[in-house]
């Protein structure tokens, strides 16, 4: 079943990079060969992947279904041949209950909150797999899903407990959410409040492969859930409402429902505005900033580069730089998983410290997905249209409408102001641009050594032309460097940060009382500063084994 959906940035679909037409380099290769090494690390072999309901926390489905997604991703991303995945898919049926799903069968009478949550993961890792391989079996597993889990909830969701005033016990939740003792409205209910739009994410992706329209009231009825429900009041989790807004936009795809859309504005400028830290990072819970999580972290990087994607707003993909260099970059730990941090600029905290090393059981295997998607992410065609959306090195063979554009990126960016586009076949009538953040200026593009004329539409440079093999386009500008107030109005007042083009700047072990807004910021090195008289570096790091539990960088003065 093939859908079309139109873009708001023209009359024809806009779409990402295919794996196969990007094979990323530089540091965002690093990170997505660490991550796999990790993926295929002892903890996520065959042997001790699948877990009982108990043993999992009664998350059934979750680390397996997050596992086998980020495999299946990594794996396009790099080009590397995944060692477990074939043990794995030959376990996978004999740990599924005779319905077809993991965890335990519920009566009728009741759904189980937490056990939809992790078969979403299942549906969204069986989806990647058949999209990728083309198995049959890999679809009989997923309508088995969705005849035996799925439309067994219709009418559930309807009666999902959204009055705050029943919640109070959900408030209690710590890093890895808990089953409540009890039912209410026939739902066995989690502390990561609004964790069915997880299983919405899945179910969505399902459809979207298989077709059923016997599973779209299912969806239409967790999306008025999604819809009606106050996530602030209530204090719903933050990666569970963003990975809801996921399977929001990929719906919208697929229907062309504008309100949609809208609703995933409205709930991306609710997090932005109230949820975030000052490293854009999240709050786990909507009013509640006591640590940060790299899985909402990432989600919150996919649903800003898909806004822009579906609007045209250069101001989602400023959002998604500052997000992926300082809140995922940060998190991603010298293994190659992710952990979480405190919440910077909330509860008079001036400094980001590491709250978790590693959320081994849920943000490590989220982290495939998002750094495979930033690589994705790096390059979108429509029509004969480049639009690079972030400068990345690697190798881009983009298939266009009247053709293919083949280059090669080198730069160094953010760290850098420059790149080098070399042209690795002739190509013709293409329209090549590259997103300009605010932050970036002067900004001149050299054909093999003469400046070339450039425009600007929507946030974005263009250099239109046909291009010769050998031909090489330089892009040199600067980066506008300032100091900004706290951003968060829930966060701490009277304070600033500093920030380099799209890296905050801050100072490892510091404990300053303040610095002068109007202080002079000078690079020194590749993430060395100068500000005023106070050395800084860059809250990005490269997997820095020094970022452990003791490490310590002030960012707030």
């Amino acid at each position: 079943m093939v859908f079309s959906c139109k873009s708001n940035l023209g009359e024809e679909k806009i779409r990402e990079a295919r794996f196969d037409e990007v094979r990323i380099g530089g540091e965002l290769k690093e990170r997505i060969h660490r991550n796999f090494d990790r993926m295929e690390g002892s903890k996520y072999l065959p042997e001790n992947l699948f877990l009982t309901p108990e043993e999992s926390g009664w998350w059934p489905g979750d680390t397996e279904g997050r596992t086998i997604l980020a495999i299946v991703l990594d794996a396009q991303a790099t080009g590397r041949e995944p060692k477990t995945l074939d043990a794995i898919f030959a376990r996978y049926p004999t740990r599924l209950n005779e319905d077809g799903y993991f965890g335990h069968i519920p009566p009728d009478s009741l759904v189980d909150e937490q056990q939809l949550s992790g078969n979403g993961w299942v549906l969204r890792a069986l989806c990647e797999y058949y999209l990728w391989k083309k198995d049959r079996q890999t679809l009989d597993y997923l309508n088995r899903m969705i005849d035996n889990l799925a439309l067994r909830t219709q009418g559930f969701h309807d009666k999902y407990p959204i009055d705050p005033a029943e919640r109070s016990r959900s408030l209690s939740g710590e890093a890895i959410g808990t089953r409540i003792e009890g039912t209410l409205n026939g739902w066995i209910l989690s502390t990561d409040i609004g964790c069915d739009f997880v299983f919405l994410d899945g179910l969505v992706h399902a459809y979207e492969i298989t077709g059923r329209e016997d599973v779209r009231p299912v969806i239409d009825e967790i999306i008025a859930l999604y819809k009606r429900i106050d996530v602030e009041e209530i204090k719903a989790q933050i990666h569970s409402t963003l990975t809801g807004a996921r399977a929001l936009l990929r719906y919208y795809q697929i229907t062309g429902d504008e309100s949609l859309l809208q609703t995933v504005k409205e709930r991306y400028d609710a997090y932005i505005k109230r949820a975030t830290t000052e490293n854009y990072e999240n709050f786990n819970w909507f009013g509640r900033p006591e640590w940060t999580e790299a899985c909402a972290v990432l989600d919150s990087y996919m649903v800003a580069i898909q806004l822009w994607k579906f609007t045209g707003n250069p101001a989602y993909l400023a959002d998604a730089q500052k997000i992926y260099y300082n809140g995922v970059c940060f998190e991603q730990r010298t293994n190659g998983g992710f952990g979480s941090s405190n919440c910077c600029g909330a509860l008079n905290q001036k400094s980001i410290t590491v709250f978790i090393y590693e959320g081994h059981w849920c943000c490590s295997m989220r982290g495939g997905e998002g750094l495979s998607c930033a690589a994705q992410y790096a390059a979108f065609i429509q029509q004969n249209r480049v639009f690079l959306t972030n400068l990345v090195s690697g190798e881009y063979a983009l298939q266009l409408s009247n053709g293919r554009a083949q280059f090669t990126i080198d730069t160094d960016y953010p760290f850098a102001n420059e790149a080098k586009v070399t042209f690795n076949d002739d190509t013709k009538n293409m329209a090549f641009s590259f997103f300009r953040p605010v932050w970036m200026t002067d900004v001149r593009v050299l054909l093999n050594g003469k400046e070339v004329a450039t425009t600007e539409e929507n946030g974005f440079i263009l250099v239109s032309g046909s291009r010769k093999k050998g031909d090489r386009l330089d892009i040199r500008f600067n980066q506008q460097a300032s100091a900004l107030d706290a951003e968060n109005p829930n966060a701490m007042q009277g304070v600033h940060k500093y920030m380099y083009g799209p890296l905050a700047l801050g100072v490892i072990g510091g404990n300053i009382e303040t610095l002068p807004k109007n202080a002079v910021i000078e690079k020194t090195g590749r993430q060395s500063f100068m500000v005023g008289d106070q050395p800084m570096t860059t809250v990005y790091h490269l997997m820095a084994p020094e970022v452990n539990n003791r490490y310590k960088i002030q960012l707030l003065f």
